[in-house]
């Protein structure tokens, strides 16, 4: 049985290195050297983020049951230009989706079950000025030549823990199995990042391309 679930990025960022260990409680000290007093609540955004992705997945199985959910996808989480960071959407893949896509899997915005604001979107929108904030004040404090978001990658490593964490809660709840794995996908990055939600003895199975570089 096929259960997986991904948040996609459309940003091209080839030179990041995601930690492969937990990183709840620990996001600050990437940008504490140039941002002095600027801080944000990384780990209650994440909290926020793990509680609606497990919400809005498990009231999407239980108002479907004869439907098989093979994979859920934050999709679209993105920066375009310095002050401008998106959360993404979340998107949930049925078995027969599954079946007819092939190698267009991990393409999310082809699926059928949809939504824009997986955490209230009020919420979403605090979150992106936050983000937005934060990415500016970074970027005015230490400007490097050819900028590349501190902010975003500080995301990119949130959306990571909360992979790990709603997955580990959905299992806990009984409403996916033990086959069932999230992991973030960074669109340009080769999989890299998704690499680094598996637990050991996973990647060959998922994406058996990379686990053999």
């Amino acid at each position: 049985m096929l259960c997986v679930a991904v948040a996609t990025s459309c940003r091209r960022q080839t030179a990041r290195v995601v930690r492969a260990t937990s990183t709840r409680g620990i996001w600050g000290h990437r940008l504490s050297g140039s941002l002095g007093a600027m801080t944000l609540d990384w780990a209650q955004l994440a909290d926020e983020l793990v509680a609606g992705a497990v919400g809005w997945i498990s009231q999407t199985v239980a108002d479907r049951p004869d439907t098989k959910f093979v994979a859920a996808a934050v999709h679209k989480p993105y920066t375009d230009q310095i002050g401008v960071i998106y959360l993404g959407g979340m998107a949930l893949l049925t078995e027969e989706e599954h079946d007819k896509l092939g190698e267009d899997l991990w393409l999310a915005t082809d699926w059928e079950h949809q939504v824009d604001w997986w955490i209230p979107q009020e919420r979403f929108s605090h979150w992106e000025a936050e983000l937005g904030t934060l990415d500016v004040m970074t970027a005015l404090a230490d400007p490097p030549r050819d900028y590349e978001s501190q902010t975003y990658d500080a995301l990119v490593d949130v959306l990571v823990d909360v992979a790990r964490r709603t997955r580990d809660q959905l299992e806990a709840d009984g409403t996916v199995d033990q086959d069932f794995v999230i992991v973030v996908i960074d669109s340009d990055d080769d999989y890299q990042v998704a690499l680094t939600c598996l637990r050991p003895g996973e990647a060959g199975r998922w994406f058996p391309n990379e686990a053999a570089v």
